[in-house]
């Protein structure tokens, strides 16, 4: 920040915290869904499967408590469930559709439909009490992370 700057008041600083960790929640999302795999026989030929196969359930959970963070991030913003389950759906479907020419990685309905599940259930435990508490301790923590206090400033550029 230039020291002739005027100081961010903190709903900005707050806003800016929250966006950061939305970018660093899509991104760790990303990283986890469209790493390459281990090829295996079928991983493209299961588009329509829903809870189908031994396995399923372990995976089913994996994909919900996966979204879980983002729906607790949007839920920082005004987006209600409605909004925060659409951006977590098409942000699924879109994971989904690049899953097909990622090898070993098996696109699926049952993954769009969990990771939104979880979204959801982020969004509803962010919109608690104990959530609401531990949303804005997030938030504050980034914020002095990206914006420090004064005086921690000529420490952190020792």
């Amino acid at each position: 920040m230039d020291a002739g700057a005027p100081p961010i008041d903190a709903r900005a600083a707050d806003r800016l915290a929250v966006w950061i960790l939305i970018t660093l929640v899509f991104l760790a999302t990303v990283a986890g869904t469209l790493t390459p795999a281990t090829d295996w026989q079928r991983a493209k030929n299961r588009i329509a499967c829903v809870l189908c196969d031994e396995g399923s359930a372990g995976d089913a959970l994996g994909n919900t408590l996966l979204f879980l963070p983002l729906g607790f991030v949007l839920a920082r913003t005004s987006a209600g469930a409605v909004r925060t389950l659409a951006i977590a759906t098409g942000f699924s479907v879109l994971v989904e559709t690049v899953q097909f020419v990622v090898p070993g990685r098996d696109p699926n309905l049952g993954d769009v439909i969990f990771n939104g599940a979880g979204a959801t259930l982020g969004w509803m435990a962010a919109r608690s009490r104990p959530g609401k508490a531990l949303g804005w301790s997030i938030v504050r923590a980034t914020r002095q992370i990206v914006l420090p206090r004064e005086n921690l400033r000529t420490w952190l550029t020792l």
